[in-house]
């Protein structure tokens, strides 16, 4: 008999397949570079803090090379460049739409995660 599965595992299987289905694009959103999938982070946009939404919507995710992840994200950037490279990717329109959506508090339940996760592993 299979184990049954944690909601906290849940979580886990479906940001893999969210993260690895943005990698895939084989390129750093900031700097352009091509790199492998697995030399590539999946970075959210607004904090995975902010809720389950931010933590699962597609758009809040974007991929960074290490470089950009770590020192430029996380270090050295001011919020103007940031803002160009949200600007570039989701627009500036669709990022306020994510702060809003992300106000709401969302409660995903196991078979939400098990769609989430067939929905990211079978799409192209």
């Amino acid at each position: 008999m299979a184990k049954k599965r944690t909601l906290k595992r849940w979580k886990f299987l479906a940001w893999q397949a969210l993260s690895r289905k943005k990698r895939s694009i084989g390129v750093c959103q900031r700097c352009g570079k091509p790199k492998e999938p697995k030399n590539l982070d999946g970075h959210h946009i607004i904090r995975r803090s902010k809720g389950n939404y931010a933590m699962f919507c597609e758009d809040n995710i974007i991929v960074l090379c290490d470089y950009c992840h770590r020192r430029w994200w996380h270090g050295i950037s001011t919020w103007d460049e940031q803002r160009d490279l949200v600007s570039k990717t989701i627009g500036l329109d669709r990022y306020e739409e994510l702060k809003s959506l992300c106000q709401a508090t969302i409660k995903y339940k196991d078979y939400d995660y098990e769609e989430m996760i067939k929905r990211w592993t079978t799409d192209g």
